[in-house]
């Protein structure tokens, strides 16, 4: 004798029929398929880019593209954050090629009066600023948006109200 259908509790939706099991039948066991990714457009990195900023730029500009981190608003500070990069490294570069490093560049000389170590630090300082607005540096990624504050009503005009 076939066991009889069990009723529906009264607080079930009225629009469900069936089990879970029964309804979804047809999916159990069925590969999960997934979904093609929509076309993502690159933009074109600035014509005046070449060497380290353009580098940068080829990098990074596919991944904020997905992420979808380069709306038209976003451009000029992606392009910032890639320029200050390629002008931090080509200053490095200059000075390694002429001292050998950092410390040879300086030797005997006062890091205060040397143009190329200040543009270089103020390259490097520009850099990691927009590194930290676009939430790339450990610290950046840790903050955790603040929850709204939700105000209760003031119990004694609530009491007042009743």
């Amino acid at each position: 004798m076939p066991d009889k259908a069990k009723k529906a509790p009264a607080n079930a939706k009225a629009d469900f029929v069936g089990t879970p099991a029964v309804k979804n039948a047809h999916t159990k066991g069925a590969p999960t398929v997934n979904k093609p990714k929509k076309a993502v457009k690159i933009p074109n990195p600035p014509e005046y880019f070449c060497g380290y900023s353009l580098k940068k730029w080829k990098e990074l500009a596919p991944i904020f593209a997905e992420k979808n981190m380069l709306g038209d608003a976003d451009l000029s500070a992606f392009e910032l954050l890639c320029m200050h990069y390629g002008d931090a490294m080509n200053l490095y570069e200059a000075m390694i090629n002429e001292g050998g490093s950092i410390a040879g560049y300086l030797a005997g000389k006062n890091s205060q009066t040397m143009g190329e170590y200040l543009a270089y630090h103020k390259a490097i300082t520009a850099y990691t600023k927009m590194l930290t607005e676009f939430g790339l540096t450990p610290a950046s990624k840790k903050k955790v948006p603040a929850p709204e504050t939700i105000e209760d009503e003031d119990i004694i005009s609530k009491m007042l109200n009743e």
